[in-house]
């Protein structure tokens, strides 16, 4: 009996051994499962790293050549605005307008007359404006003298036999209807050149109205110069026809009505299509400028937003890069663009995403809104004045007509309160002087 049970002692103990040599099987195979599925795990976290890093550089190669590109079309941009400045530099100045009126003007004071054309050579070859006042003036007496001479032509132009049967015992109204034939002819004559006269003048007034237009668009100088030319070939057309016989004029008058119509026709519609043409060119270089300028706006923009994607690649796990051989796209994105360019947008990121100016604007706005809608209105207004020339100025003669207006008033109202309580003085000290009498 007692070696049965040192039997089944013995049993229990090797079974229990054996239970417990079971379970350490089976932790052994629990910890070496976990650890085959965390170096998996590993594994796949490193494939990702490295993707990541070569999806990261190749970003960053990206990023570079996107800017190179920017920097670029921004440069080009820069050129293409300076071009259209130094453009809009070469139009024509005050100075040229002024010296074109005052033209105008001379030859309206002189009774549109005209010159020669090697004078206007002469004249305009970069002399003073007084040789062509010179030119024009000598240019009018010239034409005073003409006038005269066909006057005393016209006077003189009667007939040897007319003026015989006038003064061979013929009656004295021969003469006098033939005087009077000769003068509504004359006078019809000086209706003519008050028409041409007048036309000249509706011209040059049309003329003048132009200049101001084409000055105000930005008509250039040589279509300006010629225009004038044209003016004065016109002019002297106009000017050489008194020249001629009295009574040839009479015969061609409609003709050279009639050329003359054709040829203002013809200037005008040279004025016309000049116009246009610059009111075009015009309206083009304003939409190309507006197109330029909110391209360069944008362009800005996206330059700042790129600058800041840099920085943030830049500081991004900075040290892994390194130590794992990355540092060459590092040196090429640093080298990507100028200092010069890096340093302004480097500026206006720095101050889009400054905290202190936008915790200032954000404190601005909440003590603004805070305020009463007195301090409000005395804040703005005082804004305004302090803020605006014009507003100053306005406000200091305000002032000072205001306090002379109440000084003024003051001093009025003394002299008269003085002026009324003046006499009541004498009556009340006779008052005071008759009361004894009186007691």
């Amino acid at each position: 009996m007692a070696k049965w049970i040192d039997v089944v002692d013995h049993n229990c103990i090797w079974s229990s051994r054996l239970c417990f040599a079971n379970d350490n099987l089976d932790s052994n195979n629990i910890l070496e499962n976990s650890l085959s599925a965390k170096e998996k795990i590993i594994s796949e976290l490193n494939m990702e790293l490295h993707n990541l890093e070569t999806t990261l550089s190749n970003e960053r190669e990206q990023h570079i050549n996107e800017i190179k590109k920017l920097n670029v079309l921004l440069n080009e941009k820069e050129a293409t605005l300076d071009e259209i400045k130094k453009e809009l530099q070469t139009r024509p100045t005050a100075k040229l307008v002024d010296d074109l009126r005052k033209k105008v003007k001379i030859l309206q004071a002189v009774g549109y007359n005209s010159i020669e054309a090697e004078d206007w050579e002469v004249a305009t070859s970069g002399e003073e404006m007084s040789k062509l006042e010179s030119l024009l003036l000598d240019k009018n007496r010239k034409m005073e003298h003409e006038l005269t001479q066909l006057k005393a032509v016209g006077y003189n132009s009667i007939e040897a036999e007319d003026w015989e049967v006038a003064t061979s015992g013929e009656e004295m109204s021969k003469l006098e209807s033939l005087l009077l034939d000769k003068n509504r002819k004359m006078e019809h004559e000086l209706t003519q050149l008050k028409m041409k006269l007048s036309e000249k003048t509706s011209l040059l007034e049309a003329a003048e109205g132009k200049i101001a237009e084409l000055t105000a668009e930005g008509y250039s100088s040589k279509d300006r110069k010629g225009t004038l030319i044209d003016d004065w070939d016109l002019s002297e057309s106009g000017a050489t026809e008194p020249s001629q016989n009295v009574d040839q004029r009479h015969v061609s008058s409609d003709l050279d009505q009639s050329s003359m119509l054709k040829v203002i026709c013809n200037q005008r519609d040279r004025f016309r299509a000049r116009l246009r043409e610059t009111e075009e060119e015009i309206r083009q270089l304003k939409e190309k400028i507006g197109v330029l300028t909110v391209e360069l706006e944008r362009t800005k923009a996206d330059n700042v937003k790129l600058y800041g994607k840099i920085r943030y690649v830049q500081d991004y796990n900075l040290e892994k890069v390194v130590s794992r051989g990355s540092k060459k796209p590092v040196e090429d994105l640093e080298s990507g663009f100028s200092s010069d360019v890096e340093s302004k947008y480097k500026k206006i990121y720095e101050d889009d995403i400054n905290p202190f100016a936008a915790f200032s604007k954000k404190e601005r706005d909440q003590r603004y809104k805070e305020l009463g809608l007195r301090d409000k209105i005395t804040l703005s207004s005082g804004r305004f004045l302090l803020g605006n020339k014009y507003a100053r100025t306005f406000a200091f003669f305000y002032t000072i007509g205001l306090h002379f207006l109440v000084f003024t008033c003051l001093y009025k109202m003394s002299a008269l309160s003085y002026l009324s309580n003046g006499p009541e003085e004498p009556l009340i000290g006779e008052k005071i002087l008759n009361l004894p009498h009186a007691l």
